[in-house]
């Protein structure tokens, strides 16, 4: 149980994007404790990008996505019944900016709550953009790409709801 309360903790913490001081998220550390916190999913494997990542039962992937959001690097899109709940996935190129770069140049599009991060050995810059409600998280390749999954909405007043995107969040992966 001790754990558990930890865990939750550590889930509430990552979901207002103050995790700064704990940098390191694992799946394996979360996914028993996804019953216990009612929450129910399954993974889709991002072919694109090489990725795998857990989505709630209530977002459905966009297997068509429009063309216009194709050509501006969205590779995957989940969306609820009455769209008020997303998950957008976007890889595009930096043009060779490292992640570092990327979260010190975050401020000046209004984000917040900036913390690095390492989701199951990759390093990640996590913030929170309030005038758009989202909270995202990003990783850079090699190849100066950015891969970034923006979730909405977020809220620093609905815990409830931040830890479901807590727990996407603690589940991006490589492929296997």
């Amino acid at each position: 149980m001790k754990k558990f309360v930890v865990l939750l903790m550590a889930l509430c913490l990552m979901s207002t994007c103050v995790l700064a001081h704990a940098d390191v998220v694992n799946w394996a550390d979360v996914e028993p404790h996804l019953e216990e916190l009612g929450l129910e999913g399954e993974f889709y494997t991002l072919r694109a990008v090489n990725v795998t990542l857990w989505v709630p039962n209530d977002l459905e992937p966009i297997e068509e996505l429009p063309e216009d959001m194709v050509e501006k690097g969205m590779t995957a899109s989940f969306l609820n019944s009455d769209q008020t709940k997303a998950i957008n996935v976007v890889y595009t190129d930096i043009g060779g900016m490292s992640l570092e770069d990327y979260a010190k140049a975050l401020p000046d599009t209004g984000a917040e709550n900036i913390a690095m991060d390492t989701i199951n050995g990759l390093d990640a810059v996590e913030y929170s953009l309030p005038s758009n409600q989202t909270m995202n998280i990003a990783f850079v390749s090699d190849t100066g790409y950015l891969l970034e999954f923006t979730m909405y909405p977020f809220s620093t007043e609905d815990q409830s709801g931040n830890v479901v995107w807590a727990t996407v969040i603690a589940s991006i992966q490589p492929s296997a």
